[in-house]
């Protein structure tokens, strides 16, 4: 069986790095030439690596991955998708037949993904080129994630986004509050979740200290206090105030 030459694109480097594990462990005929964590370098590495295959994560601030694919005039690799995304994204790569692994990604899937790779490979070794067009038409980069991947100190956590009543800033951590009562600590500063959820239209960015669900609003009071779900508070600055109520007043 031929060598297929692999690139892994992922932000988060936990979830690159255990990917990267299970293919050198498990999958013997798979090349890794490069983990990209970045992926506004993603485009020119691929294009100087001349990859066969890619796996790409869709959930990447500044730069996801239908995005990144739009940016090429000609996807000359293969692609296995690897996600936490919602129902709709996973029915389209499906219809287009292609494959994808879901996070937190298992070995067995692994496996089982690689193998019908190889069998679509040997039957047709162009299978993919045609289709990553009619995949973007279809999918058109959905703006409101359903889901998010959490990354903890020592592993991930994936949330339904309408669990998350509001997201606070904790020294470089971020604080994720949730419907159930829990409190989640991820090792990602507050940022990372503004850029994942920068356009959904649920979630608003108060300051540079928090985002909130405007779904779980109870209260606001006059001086800048917004009571959420489960009795949470959070402070509006005195800057952001107008900007806020003008968006109350929207929903």
């Amino acid at each position: 069986m031929n060598t297929i030459n692999v690139v892994i694109i992922d932000d988060e480097f936990i979830v690159s790095e255990t990917l990267k594990s299970y293919i050198e462990e498990y999958t013997p005929n798979l090349n890794i030439l490069s983990v990209i964590n970045k992926p506004n370098d993603a485009k020119e590495i691929i294009s100087k690596l001349k990859p066969d295959l890619i796996f790409l994560d869709i959930q990447m601030p500044i730069l996801n991955g239908f995005e990144l694919l739009k940016s090429f005039e000609e996807i000359n690799f293969d692609i296995i998708f690897t996600t936490a995304y919602n129902n709709y994204a996973i029915e389209a790569f499906k219809v287009n037949a292609f494959d994808y692994l879901l996070k937190p990604i298992n070995v067995n899937e692994l496996q089982n993904t690689i193998h019908r790779y190889y069998l679509k490979k040997k039957n047709n070794p162009l299978f993919q080129y045609g289709q990553v067009k009619s995949l973007l038409e279809k999918i058109n980069t959905p703006n409101k994630t359903e889901r998010i991947t959490v990354p903890e100190i020592g592993g991930l956590t994936i949330l339904q986004t309408s669990e998350i009543i509001c997201l606070k800033s904790d020294y470089g951590y971020t604080d994720i509050y949730c419907k159930n009562g829990s409190k989640i600590t991820s090792s990602k500063a507050l940022k990372h979740f503004c850029s994942l959820l920068k356009n959904h239209p649920d979630f608003y960015e108060i300051g540079k200290s928090g985002i909130i669900n405007l779904n779980y609003i109870s209260k606001y009071y006059n001086e800048g206090t917004i009571i959420l779900e489960n009795n949470i508070k959070v402070s509006v600055p005195r800057r952001s105030r107008k900007a806020f109520l003008e968006t109350l007043q929207i929903q």
